[in-house]
């Protein structure tokens, strides 16, 4: 088993680099983003906005005030869903992470606290991604269950049991 590493800081964006958004281009692509980051081992952190979409370049342009006009927006709901998600699972908070695949475009990775274990599938791909395991519920997300892996449609990401 992997040692834990409760206080590591996943991240994706900070003050100190141009806003996520900007750099990815779409909800789709920052969705999957904060889902690892929501979904990895250790604490989460997401800078002020990156939830909403807003964007900026380089220091001070990535300091804009917040769009409180997009709290409700489809993209602030869908990472809002995974904070939930993540606050209500100890084993998303607290459980150790085992690298399973990392591909191209896909990656797989388990959580696991005590008996609990979950998967996380993140696909970046433009085509569904087929991987191999005994999975039986889907958590949250999007994917099929096959009797001999999970199947994840293109640019989704899946948590699964």
């Amino acid at each position: 088993m992997a040692p834990f590493y409760p206080y590591l800081v996943s991240f994706a964006g900070t003050h100190d680099t141009p806003r996520i958004r900007t750099e990815l281009g779409s909800d789709q692509l920052q969705i999957l983003t904060l889902a690892a980051v929501l979904t990895m081992e250790g604490i989460s952190l997401i800078y002020y906005g990156d939830e909403l979409g807003m964007e900026g370049g380089e220091d001070p342009d990535n300091r804009r005030a917040m769009r409180w006009d997009l709290v409700n927006s489809p993209l602030a709901q869908e990472i809002r869903a995974l904070a939930n998600f993540r606050a209500q699972n100890a084993v998303l908070r607290r459980g150790s992470m085992e690298p399973v695949f990392a591909g191209d475009r896909a990656l797989l990775f388990t959580r696991s606290i005590g008996e609990e274990t979950c998967a996380v599938v993140i696909n970046f791909g433009a085509e569904e991604a087929h991987l191999s395991g005994k999975f039986h519920k889907v958590l949250l997300g999007e994917a099929i269950l096959a009797e001999n892996g999970v199947r994840v449609p293109a640019m989704r990401y899946a948590v699964v049991r």
